[in-house]
């Protein structure tokens, strides 16, 4: 099948009006879908103060219709339950009511999408692809557990055509529950063309630069702040910008006041866009101290504007960074990440090559065609 196909995108995240970044790159996956497909987005949102008992938003800014349904929240786990069926039913409603005719499912993450996504994959009688980036299946997450989300999880497995993680590392664990299937590892998505190399002005200072939700369960940004506050005893010439709201926000800032690293520490806020692309080019290296991950896509975008990683070997993150592009370091080890803060050498990297690699395995246009070829695989078994 070369001709363009109807994927219908059900996800779990999806940027709404409460929070605009929530699970973006689910967007960007659909993005990329659309290069060779005709993308169309359903998605639902419960809200306590929504108006209505449902309420339907359509846009179309990215090439393709997003359909978000928000209905009213509930404490009653199953009203919420026929709740959330309905608001998906509602969103198909409005493409089925144009005529359209899929040809494939395609769900982004499992839980809690996935429950809509049977549904409906057995009332169009179409064939159901998952690609994930949940961490709950990693032993470091170790939220994939309870009846609900075990069972779930393994019906939606079983009744899919094609398992699409989004790194080895992932897939990996996937199995390791039992979760047998095909499985295709199809990575993130980097938008290479907004995130790009911008010139900075030459400075003495070395400029670090951390991106996250500010989740230090998860980022261990204390560890983070605690070894870069060992490096500036013998480097005074560096500083740390924080990137992020939200959290532990307030608990990183004491920290930082705490141990007077105010003036070599930076906190500027959640930057999206443009502003993102700015704020890494300001700086000289990305640093990740995370206990767990899949493959964060904040390194793919730093490396797509020629900035080198510094990170733990943790997750799928192996799987992108190397010695020609930064730094592994074991998990929890802050002498690790204090010396390699203090050997760093951005003369020992190629920002143009850095980019190169991002271009050529995680770029909108190569993981569309990767789609693409899971989707014409799937159709034509």
């Amino acid at each position: 099948m070369n001709q363009r196909k109807n994927i219908l995108f059900i996800s779990s995240w999806y940027p709404n009006r409460n929070n605009s970044t929530h699970g973006i790159f689910n967007r960007f996956f659909a993005q990329a879908a659309n290069h060779n497909n005709n993308v169309y987005i359903i998605h639902a949102v419960s809200e306590s103060n929504c108006l209505h008992d449902f309420e339907l938003q359509v846009k179309n800014e990215f090439g393709f219709e997003e359909v978000v349904v928000y209905f009213k929240k509930t404490s009653n786990p199953i009203s919420k339950y026929f709740r959330y069926l309905k608001a998906y039913q509602l969103a198909l409603n409005y493409f089925l009511n144009k005529k359209i005719k899929f040809n494939l499912i395609h769900c982004n993450v499992v839980l809690n999408a996935g429950i809509a996504a049977l549904k409906i994959k057995k009332q169009l009688s179409i064939p159901l692809v998952v690609n994930e980036n949940w961490t709950g299946y990693l032993p470091e997450d170790g939220n994939y557990k309870g009846f609900f989300k075990t069972t779930i999880t393994k019906k939606v497995v079983k009744n899919s055509a094609l398992i699409l993680p989004v790194t080895e590392h992932l897939k990996k664990a996937m199995l390791s529950h039992g979760l047998a299937n095909n499985y295709k590892v199809i990575p993130n998505v980097c938008n290479t063309n907004l995130f790009r190399i911008i010139e900075k002005q030459i400075s003495s200072t070395i400029r670090f630069i951390h991106i996250s939700a500010l989740v230090n369960a998860q980022k261990n940004i204390l560890g983070l702040l605690a070894a870069f506050k060992q490096a500036l005893y013998l480097k005074q010439n560096i500083e740390l910008a924080i990137v992020g709201q939200g959290g532990d926000e307030l608990e990183l800032k004491n920290y930082v006041s705490k141990n007077k690293l105010s003036e070599n520490v930076f906190f500027v806020g959640r930057k999206v866009g443009e502003e993102l692309v700015q704020e890494i080019n300001k700086a000289d290296c990305l640093l990740m101290f995370s206990n767990y991950e899949n493959l964060p896509l904040v390194i793919l975008e730093c490396m797509a504007c020629g900035k080198p990683v510094i990170s733990t070997n943790v997750g799928g993150i192996a799987e992108a960074v190397n010695s020609t592009n930064g730094i592994l370091i074991n998990s929890g080890n802050e002498l690790e990440l204090t010396n390699a803060i203090l050997y760093f050498n951005k003369q020992n990297y190629q920002a143009q090559e850095i980019r190169k690699k991002v271009i050529e395995n995680y770029s909108s246009e190569v993981i569309g065609k990767a789609l693409n070829g899971a989707y014409t695989l799937v159709l034509n078994s």
